[in-house]
C-alpha cells in the first residue's frame, strides 16, 4: 500500500555499496514517494567508480564532499548539514 509521505534519502557512498539502490528505492516506493535523493561522497575517489553509474538512472544527486582531512568522516557532516537543510524547508 502506496502512502502519500514524501521521503529524502541520503545516502553515504563512503560506507555503503551501489549494488542494492535499486532495491533500496523500490522499498522506499511502498511507504511513500522519494522526493529527495541526495548522494554523498568524495566523488574523486576511485572507491565511488560503481555509483556514477547509478546515479542518474535513479535520479540520484551527486553532493562532492572532499576529505581534507585523514581520519575524519567529513561525508557524515556534510550529511547533517543537508539533513537540517532539508528539515529548516518545511518549517517555512
Amino acid at each position: 500500500m502506496t502512502t502519500n509521505a514524501r521521503i529524502a534519502l541520503l545516502i553515504d557512498c563512503d560506507n555503503v555499496s551501489y549494488s542494492s539502490i535499486e532495491g533500496v528505492l523500490e522499498e522506499l516506493a511502498k511507504d511513500g514517494t522519494v522526493n529527495v535523493r541526495h548522494a554523498h561522497g568524495n566523488w574523486k575517489s576511485n572507491h565511488l567508480s560503481g555509483w556514477i553509474e547509478k546515479l542518474h538512472p535513479n535520479a540520484i544527486r551527486s553532493i562532492q564532499q572532499f576529505a581534507y582531512t585523514t581520519g575524519k568522516n567529513a561525508t557524515d557532516s556534510s550529511m547533517i548539514i543537508d539533513a537540517m537543510d532539508l528539515l529548516s524547508l518545511l518549517s517555512r
